[in-house]
């Protein structure tokens, strides 16, 4: 009996350990599955968050493109809006270029008649006078129908520098220099 008795503890403890092993399995796993379920709720909680965060980002970079497209057009406008002032100036600049050429003209007829007129004859030429005041005359015109451009570009050919320029004309001293520096800049690009 004893035998038995040993034989039926010793099974009995066989059950109890696979029972503890079973348990203890089971235990884990279920350890396992909320750990499992944990993560995953991690993972899309972060998953939400990265969301979130990536549409914040697309909409701050969808304004700042839509930024970018106005300044560009602004840009393009500025840019339109400045090839036609250049091109203004140009055709200015080549009026005056002309005006210049006829002054210089004139100038060189004047010299050539005051060469030509012999010397007896000066005191009771009145004509030659004539044509120095027509000259002198002609130029006054010609600089009033030219534009502020054109007169500040003749006076600095003449050699009048930027105050005497800006003095003679009753315009700033800024603004005589804007436009020399303006049309030095075309002589020094062609």
């Amino acid at each position: 009996m004893l035998w038995l008795l040993a034989a039926i503890v010793v099974v009995e403890g066989i059950v109890l350990v696979f029972v503890v092993l079973g348990l203890r399995r089971l235990w884990l796993q279920r350890i396992r599955g909320d750990e499992i379920i944990a993560i995953e709720e991690r993972v899309l909680e972060l998953m939400g968050r990265f969301k979130q965060l990536a549409d914040t980002k697309i909409k701050t970079l969808e304004t700042k493109i839509e930024q970018l497209k106005s300044l560009i057009q602004q840009a393009n406008n500025i840019l339109s809006a400045l090839n036609v002032l250049v091109s203004e100036a140009e055709q200015d600049f080549m009026r005056l270029e002309e005006a210049l050429e006829k002054v210089k003209a004139d100038r060189n007829d004047l010299q050539v008649m005051e060469e030509k007129t012999p010397r007896e004859f000066s005191p009771d030429s009145t004509a030659v006078e004539d044509v120095a005041l027509t000259s002198v005359d002609s130029q006054k015109k010609t600089e009033e129908e030219m534009g502020i451009e054109q007169r500040i570009l003749l006076l600095n050919s003449q050699g009048f520098d930027e105050i005497a320029i800006a003095r003679k004309l009753g315009i700033g001293v800024g603004e005589v220099r804007l436009i020399l520096s303006l049309f030095s800049r075309r002589f020094t690009r062609d």
